[in-house]
This record gives structure tokens, C-alpha cells and sequence, in this order.
């Protein structure tokens, strides 16, 4: 305890020489703070705040103006404690230096990994929208204001748009007769014909010429329809007088809509043709005997109905009425067939309904019952052919891959009569129309057919002719369009004991006819077109010395509108 006085002494006059120091510094502080700033009160604070906290407010008010973006004064250095006496407005630290601040960047980089937003796009009826709108038309009409005097501006040529190519350059264009649209064409041809009169062994062939004229029609309606075509031609052979011979076809179609689900449909045809001398329907009492003219056969139908639709499902009802005339036949030994006794008139319904699966596909089931009366009771051979008749086919419409679409259907056909010598008329049908677009410059059509045909041939009842045909059309250049075709066709008679009045065996009476051709068109421009033309005809039958081969060779001119 002894040793350790001296040195508690020393320790305690230490002691008493800091805090002696350190009360000076204390009391002289004020007096200094108020030489450095006179504004300083005599509490020695700057309005109110003390010289030692001022420093923490500067420090405070230049993080502010950091964050608002300003350039903020230097803050002043800190002073640490025990070094020499501090400067005016400085903070003195007692502890640790502070750390520095870290600002965030002015500009921070773009977040990656992530698509931006798409950019934000006012409505369509916005105010925004008819804003800017009104602004560009603003723009536009400014931009084509000439330029004040004295200013040069670079001319400059509006580039007019390109139209696109038309689908169908040569087609012609028509003729508009009120809200109707007229195609008239004629055209002439002169060729050359193996066989005029459809003979086994023609004798000569004949040059050959050919006058046909028609017009398409067509509606120009929003709603309704109406469409048709009709034709009529004259084939006048040089050497040969006693073949020439007229033909026609006519065909409309009209619709008119009620209501967004109910229309009316009505609509007809007419066929003009001749028959050929060595047809079973010409019976001339002899061999020796022939045929001098082509009786002329008339046969026109029409009909009127309507269609509705509930949702997918669609019944459809029409009327049908059909009126058929053939002229008489004449023969070198002066006898007349009076074949107009078997002019007749069919009055028929056919009700049809088929319900919709998809708009590609639509399939349907229709039948007809019409009853047949003949002018007269018997025809020429004393037969009574008055009858009534029954069809039932299903099929469906469709369409796949947008290259093929039609229709196709199958079904059965049967006719009693009322003599009871003539059996009943009945097989099955088969009917289609496809259309194949293999390219767009090439497309392919095939059709099948049946009908059943009255006859003037005793002891039968009728005939069936079934028929197929495919017909591929290209197209060489937009001008220049080439087309084949041809067709297969088998006519059936059935009866009892009719075989051997015509062939004097038992196959039957039968027909079979081959039809080829091919046909090229040149369009010069939409209103001429050069036709050149070669078909090739070929008849098996089974009606001794009937069978024929012909070969038409053509070559003509169409003018259309």
C-alpha cells in the first residue's frame, strides 16, 4: 500500500489536469461559435439549432436533395475527439467513423429475363383515340398544302396502288338489264362428220355446219336468287339433208326468301332432241323400209316448292310437273308412226329432309311419288302406259380438304302400270356430281346418272339408263384452256318377250354407248374466242344392224358479252 501511493497521487493530479482542460474547452466553445458565426445567438445556436447538431441537420437536408435529384453542398468533415480543438460546424465523433451512403443510380439498368409489356394502346372510341385521330387527318390535309412563296419542294409522284390480277381475265363480263345480268353469246363452227345419219355402214360422210346461241342469267340481288341458261343450236349437213337436225337445253333456278329460315324455290327445264333412225323407238314395218326424217322430241318440267330450317335440320317439299311430246316418224314407203300417241304429263311431290353435321358435311333422304297419265288410252302399239311411280335415295353433300366437293346418293326406283302385260319398272340408281381441284389450273368432274325413259317398244315397260362421265379441263395459259372428256353409258329394257321381235335371240335389249372427245378455246380477248373441237361416238346394241361409229371434227368461232 506503501509503494502505491506515490503513483495514486500522480494518477489523480492526472485526472484533475484533463478535466480542468476540458471544462476550458467547454467554456470557451460559446465564445468562439459566436466569433465564427455572428448570426448565433448568445445560446450559441443558429436559429434553433446548436453548432453541435448542425452538422447532423446538414447531413439530413443533402440526403433530401439526393433523393429529389438536386446537387446537395459537401457536408463537413467529422471530427474525432482528443485532436486538437474542432473546426467550426463540424460533428464530432466519439465512436467509430460513419459509413459512407450509397445512393441509388440515376439511371438503374434494365430488369433481363422477362419480355417488356407491350406498349399501352387507347380504345378504339376513346377520347385519346379520336384525338389522334383528328390530328393525323390535321397532318395529312397540311401536308398537301403547297408550300409558302419564296420555298422550294422536291415534286414528288404518288405512287398509285397495283391492282391484283383477276381471277378470270377473258371471262366476259355481261350485259346488266336492270338488277339482272345478262351473258348472250353465238357461236358458228364447220367441221366435218363421218357418219350424219348414225348408221352401221354410212355411205358417205358430210361436211358439217353448226350455229348454236344462248344466254346466261343472272340475279344481282341482296337477297333472293335467280339463275338460268339457255341454248339452242342447228346442225345442217351439206351432202346429207334428211339428218339435219335442231337441239336445246334450258335450265332455271330461282329462290326467293321469306324469312332468315324459310324460302320458296321454283324453277324448270326443257330438253329438245331427235331420235336417230336406227332407234328401237322407230319401228318401220320392213327391212327394206327406211327411215326419211329424225322425229323431233320435246320434254320440258318445272316445279315449285319450299324449304325451312330448324337449326341444323331442313325439310324441303316441292311440286313437280313434267310434259313430254315426240313428233311422228315417216318412211320411204310412205307410212307414218304416230308417235304423239305417247305424249304424256307426270304430276309429282318429292319431299326432302336432311339435317347439317358440320358445314362440310350435310346428309339427306328424298323421295318422289308422282303419278303418269298419256294423252290417249293406248299408245301406237295398243298398249296402256298410264302408271304411277316411286324413288326413295339417301346420300350427302360434302366437301373435304376444300379440293373436292358434291354429292352423291343411292336408292331405288319402281313403276306399275296399268296394263297388266307391261311388268314393273324397277332397279337401283346411283347418282353423283364431284368436282376435283387438283391444281388451281386443272380440275377434274365426275358425274353419274340414272333415269328411267318411257319406250314405244312393245312389250316392254321402260327403259333404265345409267350413265357415268369424267370430263378434266386445264388450263395451258390464262388464254388457252383444254378440256377432255368422256362418258360411259348402258340402256336397259325391261319386259317379257322383247327380245326377239328386235334381236331374235334372248340377251335382251340393251345399248351401250362409249363418247370421247377432246376440245380446246383460245380466248382472244373477252368477246372472241376460237373452238376447236373432236369427239368420237361409238353404239353396241343389241338390235341387229343398229350399231354405228362416228368421228366430228369442228372448228368455229364464239362471240360473247
Amino acid at each position: 500500500m506503501a509503494r502505491s501511493g506515490p503513483r495514486q497521487g500522480k494518477d489523480f493530479a492526472r485526472l484533475a489536469t484533463s478535466a480542468a482542460a476540458l471544462a476550458l474547452s467547454f467554456a470557451l466553445s460559446p465564445a468562439r461559435a459566436q466569433q465564427a458565426d455572428p448570426d448565433a445567438g448568445p445560446t450559441g445556436l443558429r436559429g434553433a439549432v446548436a453548432p453541435q447538431l448542425r452538422p447532423l441537420a446538414e447531413r439530413d437536408s443533402a440526403l433530401a436533395a439526393a433523393r429529389k435529384g438536386q446537387t446537395a453542398p459537401p457536408l463537413p468533415a467529422s471530427y474525432s475527439a482528443g485532436v486538437g480543438d474542432p473546426p467550426p460546424g463540424s460533428a464530432i465523433n466519439y465512436g467509430k467513423p460513419r459509413k459512407p451512403i450509397k445512393l441509388p443510380k440515376p439511371n438503374p439498368a434494365v430488369r433481363t429475363g422477362k419480355p417488356p409489356l407491350p406498349q399501352l394502346e387507347p380504345y378504339r372510341n376513346s377520347y385519346i383515340q379520336r384525338r389522334q385521330s383528328r390530328q393525323r387527318a390535321i397532318d395529312d390535309r397540311q401536308s398537301l398544302q403547297p408550300p409558302p412563296t419564296g420555298v422550294a419542294v422536291v415534286p414528288t409522284i404518288p405512287v398509285k396502288r397495283a391492282r391484283p390480277p383477276e381471277p378470270n381475265p377473258y371471262e366476259p363480263t355481261g350485259i346488266d338489264v336492270g338488277s339482272l345480268r345478262l351473258k348472250p353469246y353465238i357461236e358458228g363452227a364447220f367441221g366435218y362428220d363421218t357418219n350424219p345419219g348414225r348408221v352401221e355402214k354410212p355411205s358417205k360422210g358430210s361436211t358439217l355446219g353448226r350455229v348454236d346461241a344462248g344466254v346466261a342469267v343472272e340475279s344481282l340481288w341482296s337477297v333472293h336468287s335467280l339463275k338460268g341458261e339457255l341454248r339452242a343450236g342447228y346442225a345442217d349437213y351439206l351432202q346429207v339433208k334428211n339428218v339435219n337436225r335442231p337441239d336445246a337445253t334450258a335450265k332455271i333456278d330461282g329462290r326467293i326468301d321469306v324469312t332468315r329460315d324459310t324460302s320458296f324455290d321454283y324453277g324448270g327445264a326443257a330438253n329438245v332432241t331427235t331420235i336417230r333412225s336406227g332407234s328401237p323407238e322407230i319401228q318401220p314395218g320392213s327391212t327394206n323400209i327406211t327411215s326419211t326424217n329424225q322425229p323431233i322430241s320435246w320434254n320440258t318440267s318445272g316445279y315449285v316448292g319450299g324449304t325451312h330450317r330448324f337449326n341444323r335440320l331442313e325439310l324441303s317439299l316441292r311440286g313437280t310437273i313434267e310434259r313430254a311430246q315426240t313428233g311422228d316418224a315417216t318412211f320411204s314407203d310412205g307410212s307414218i308412226q304416230q308417235l304423239h300417241l305417247n305424249d304424256y304429263t307426270t304430276v309429282g311431290v318429292r319431299p326432302r329432309v336432311s339435317y347439317e353435321v358440320s358445314p362440310l358435311f350435310k346428309p339427306f333422304v328424298e323421295a318422289t311419288i308422282d303419278q303418269r297419265a298419256y294423252d290417249h288410252v293406248s299408245d301406237v302399239n295398243g298398249f296402256q302406259r298410264n302408271s304411277h311411280g316411286y324413288a326413295l335415295r339417301g346420300g350427302a353433300s360434302f366437301e373435304i380438304d376444300g379440293k373436292l366437293k358434291g354429292e352423291v346418293s343411292g336408292g331405288y326406283v319402281e313403276r306399275e302400270y296399268k296394263d297388266p302385260r307391261l311388268v314393273r319398272l324397277r332397279g337401283p340408281t346411283f347418282d353423283a356430281a364431284l368436282i376435283y381441284t387438283a391444281t388451281p389450273l386443272t380440275t377434274v368432274t365426275l358425274r353419274g346418272s340414272t333415269t328411267t325413259n318411257e319406250t314405244t317398244v312393245p312389250n316392254a315397260s321402260g327403259a333404265i339408263t345409267r350413265k357415268a362421265q369424267v370430263e378434266i379441263a386445264h388450263d395451258l395459259l390464262r388464254n388457252l384452256k383444254i378440256t377432255g372428256q368422256a362418258s360411259y353409258q348402258v340402256t336397259s329394257y325391261q319386259g317379257e318377250n322383247i327380245a326377239s321381235s328386235f334381236t331374235g335371240s334372248s340377251t335382251g335389249l340393251n345399248e351401250r354407248t362409249i363418247n370421247a372427245g377432246i376440245k380446246a378455246e383460245y380466248s382472244l380477248t373477252r368477246t372472241v374466242v376460237v373452238k376447236a373441237s373432236y369427239a368420237y361416238e361409238r353404239l353396241k346394241t343389241t338390235v341387229t344392224g343398229a350399231d354405228y361409229t362416228a368421228n366430228i371434227f369442228l372448228l368455229g368461232l364464239r362471240l360473247q358479252r
